[in-house]
């Protein structure tokens, strides 16, 4: 099995918007699709330049039959920087 990842890191919101929606747009449902953020949904159009109709579209493509995991806690790397991982 090959696995092919994206690391998009484009200086300019709006273009970068376009070019990630275009990516995910031949995406769906074709292949799977995996993002890691910390950024909520509704904080999107900020991050893709202020694109409502855009982003929207994105992130319904997205969704659409996603297995959504939303992992709130403590953060990994903070309880091992304190110690108290494997204490």
């Amino acid at each position: 099995m090959q696995t092919r990842r994206l690391l998009p890191d484009d200086r300019r919101p709006k273009h970068g918007a376009s070019l990630l929606f275009q990516v995910f747009a031949a995406r769906y449902e074709v292949s799977s699709t995996m993002i890691t953020t910390n950024l909520e949904f509704s904080k999107w159009p900020a991050f893709l330049g202020n694109d409502q109709a855009m982003s929207a579209a994105l992130v319904d493509r997205l969704i659409h039959r996603a297995e959504i995991l939303n992992m709130n806690g403590k953060s990994y790397r903070l309880k091992d920087a304190k110690g108290e991982i494997g204490s």
